[in-house]
C-alpha cells in the first residue's frame, strides 16, 4: 500500500507533509509561533480534513468575522457606565465574551501563518501537479514534465517529491511504469541532483528490490488462484485443528497475492479519483462484492468458512506498519455520508518523505 507516498491535499496532511511533521499535536512553520493543532481548536477540528483551498477561504472569512465581533464588543465596553439593568447585563456579557474572542482570534492568526508557510511550499514545489499526477493513471507526459523540471533553490525536498512520484507508479502491480520510462527518469534526476548522487543511488537500488518483489508476486497471483481452485476439497471429512490451521494460512497467502494482483481492477470506488487501497477494501467488503471482498479472509476459530456471513455494519481498519493522514482522511471522506462507522488506525503515522525513507531502509535490510 503506497498511499503514504501520495502528496497531501487536506490541511492536516499538508501541514504534516510540508512542515516537517506534526509532533505531539504541535507544529511550527519556519519563523512562526508554535501552534497546537488538536480537537480543542474549533477551526482545526472543522477543517483539518478539508482541501487546502477551502481552508484558506474559511480562514479569511472567520478571521474577518472575529475582528468585527471584537470591534463591536470593544465599542460596547467603551461606552461608559450603563444606565439600566439590561444594559449592565449586556456589558457584563460583552466583558466575559471578549477574552474568548481574542483567544479564538489568536489561534486563527496562527493558522493564517501556517497556511502561508504551507502555500510557500505548494508554490515552489509545484505540489498541485504532483497531486494530480498521483491520483490518476500514469500519464508519461505529465510525469516527465515534473521529473525534468528544475529542482529549485532547495533541491532535497524537490528530489523527494519526484522520487515519491516514481515509487507510486513504478511499484503499481496493475499498471507498472515501463522500464524504458523509469531508466529515462533516473537519468534525468541524476543530471539534476548531482550533490545527492549517493542518496539517489540508494533510492533506486531500493526501488529495484521492491519492484522485483511486487511484480513477481503479482505475476504469480493467477497461478496461485488456479492451483487453489484445482486442489481437491475435503469439506465433508473431519479435519484436525492443525490441518484446519494450515488451510487458513494457505488461504491467507493466496488472498494476499490476490490483493496485489487485483487491487485496482473493476472497483467501483467511492471516490471520483484513484482511491487508496483502504477505501477500495472497505468499499468491497461493505458491499459484499468485488475482488477484494473475494480475497478477504475472515478467521473464525469455530468455523472453517473463511467468508463473512454478511457484510459488517461498521469497521476498524488498522495498518500494521506506517499509515498516513492522507489515507486516514480519504477513508473518512469516502464514508462521511454512510450509516457505517469506520475507525482508522496505524502503528505510526508518517508523511510522504518519511515513508520514502522507510521504504529505502526496509529494502536495504529486509530481514530486520
Amino acid at each position: 500500500e503506497l498511499t503514504p507516498l501520495w502528496h497531501a491535499e487536506t490541511y492536516q496532511a499538508m501541514v504534516d507533509d510540508t512542515l516537517g511533521g506534526v509532533k505531539a499535536n504541535r507544529v511550527a512553520s519556519h519563523g512562526s509561533r508554535e501552534l497546537v493543532v488538536d480537537g480543542e481548536d474549533d477551526f482545526f477540528a472543522a477543517f483539518a480534513q478539508k482541501p487546502l483551498p477551502d481552508v484558506i477561504d474559511a480562514s479569511s472569512e472567520h478571521l474577518a468575522e472575529l475582528r468585527e465581533r471584537e470591534q463591536r464588543l470593544r465599542a460596547r465596553t467603551a461606552q461608559g457606565a450603563p444606565q439600566a439593568a439590561s444594559s449592565s447585563k449586556e456589558l457584563a456579557e460583552a466583558i466575559d465574551e471578549l477574552p474568548k474572542i481574542l483567544e479564538s482570534k489568536k489561534r486563527l492568526e496562527g493558522h493564517t501563518e501556517l497556511l502561508g508557510a504551507v502555500m510557500a511550499h505548494v508554490a515552489s514545489r509545484q505540489l498541485p501537479q504532483f497531486i494530480q499526477a498521483e491520483r490518476q493513471r500514469f500519464d508519461e507526459k505529465l510525469v516527465a514534465e515534473l521529473i525534468e523540471a528544475p529542482l529549485g533553490d532547495d533541491p532535497l525536498p524537490a528530489l523527494y517529491d519526484r522520487l515519491r512520484l516514481l515509487f507510486v507508479f513504478a511499484l503499481d502491480p496493475d499498471d507498472p511504469l515501463p522500464d524504458r520510462a523509469l531508466d529515462a527518469f533516473r537519468a534525468a534526476l541524476a543530471a539534476r541532483a548531482e550533490p545527492h548522487a549517493a542518496f539517489l543511488d540508494r533510492a533506486f537500488a531500493a526501488l529495484a528490490t521492491l519492484r522485483a518483489a511486487i511484480l513477481s508476486r503479482a505475476g504469480s497471483a493467477r497461478d496461485d488462484e488456479a492451483a487453489a481452485a484445482a486442489a481437491p476439497r475435503d469439506d465433508d471429512e473431519p479435519s484436525s485443528s492443525s490441518q484446519r490451521f494450515s488451510r487458513i494460512l494457505a488461504t491467507a497467502q493466496a488472498g494476499a497475492t490476490k490483493l496485489v494482483d487485483k487491487a485496482a481492477k473493476g472497483v467501483n470506488s467511492l471516490l471520483a479519483t484513484k482511491a487508496p487501497f483502504a477505501v477500495k477494501l472497505l468499499d468491497n467488503v461493505f458491499e459484499a462484492r468485488g475482488p477484494l471482498n473475494d480475497a478477504f479472509l475472515a478467521v473464525d476459530a469455530a468455523s472453517d468458512d473463511r467468508r463473512l456471513d454478511q457484510p459488517p455494519a461498521d469497521a476498524i481498519i488498522f495498518v500494521l506498519g506506517p499509515g498516513s493522514y492522507t489515507e486516514y482522511h480519504a477513508v473518512q471522506a469516502a464514508f462521511a455520508n454512510s450509516p457505517r462507522n469506520v475507525v482508522y488506525g496505524a502503528s505510526r503515522l508518517l508523511n510522504g518523505s518519511a515513508f520514502l525513507d522507510h521504504l529505502i531502509d526496509r529494502a536495504a535490510s529486509p530481514a530486520d
